[in-house]
């Protein structure tokens, strides 16, 4: 499980996600970048779900003629993704045990020259790709748990001041990406950690920096260099 937290206005999308890479069995094995930038059409690429998805949209959005933008990413996406899906599947079907395994979504921000503003679209393999425009405003996938008596929300809220009652970039997307850290644990038992990686796109600029370190890094760290020694991988 991904995080994926996001502000959208018509001059600015904050975009923000994690950088943990897992195994179907939740095993910490790499940190990676969940961000594929597309400066040429001024987008960025988001993939929740499994890398080759995400790796073979961003290979045909490098080598597709798109002069319309996100525009034009957006009108034919849709069926090269249920191709790419489908190779997926028969690549690695065999091999996914959970249905959340099989399941891939790609969310797309960017500015759009027919709308004149920023956007966002979301594709989702069990919809059949077909485009979601998501709507202005904050996005938080997962849900961030916010039970006020679980100590560990109250904590959290504690520190963070007024940035989980109203917006401030990067301090509301820290303390919610705690809280989605939190939701995924609680679910899953594992799926959020590394860094929290945010990227800023308006109709002239996009730049990414880093905003938070999880506290759990180096015990992730050590986890995958032991699957790697373990495997006989060279780091």
């Amino acid at each position: 499980m991904s995080l994926l937290s996001y502000n959208l206005t018509p001059t600015r999308a904050d975009v923000v996600t994690d950088t943990l890479a897992y195994d179907q069995d939740g095993t910490a094995f790499a940190f990676t970048t969940k961000f594929l930038a597309l400066p040429h059409i001024n987008a960025v690429v988001v993939d929740r779900g499994a890398t080759f998805m995400a790796r073979g949209v961003y290979d045909w959005a490098l080598t597709e003629l798109l002069p319309g933008g996100i525009d034009d990413l957006n009108t034919r996406a849709p069926a090269f993704l249920r191709g790419l899906h489908g190779d997926y599947l028969k690549f690695a079907g065999d091999l996914l045990q959970e249905d959340h395994h099989r399941k891939s979504e790609i969310i797309v921000f960017g500015y759009s020259p027919s709308l004149g503003r920023m956007v966002g679209h979301g594709y989702v393999s069990d919809k059949d790709f077909e485009p979601v425009q998501l709507p202005d405003g904050e996005g938080f996938v997962p849900p961030p748990k916010r039970d006020p008596a679980d100590p560990r929300v109250a904590a959290i809220a504690a520190q963070s001041g007024k940035a989980l009652s109203r917006m401030r970039v990067p301090e509301t997307f820290v303390a919610v990406g705690r809280l989605q850290k939190l939701a995924a644990e609680d679910e899953l038992g594992y799926g959020i950690g590394g860094d929290l990686i945010l990227c800023q796109i308006t109709k002239s600029s996009m730049t990414m920096r880093g905003i938070h370190r999880f506290d759990d890094y180096d015990e992730h760290l050590s986890i995958a260099r032991r699957l790697r020694e373990a495997e006989g991988v060279d780091e």
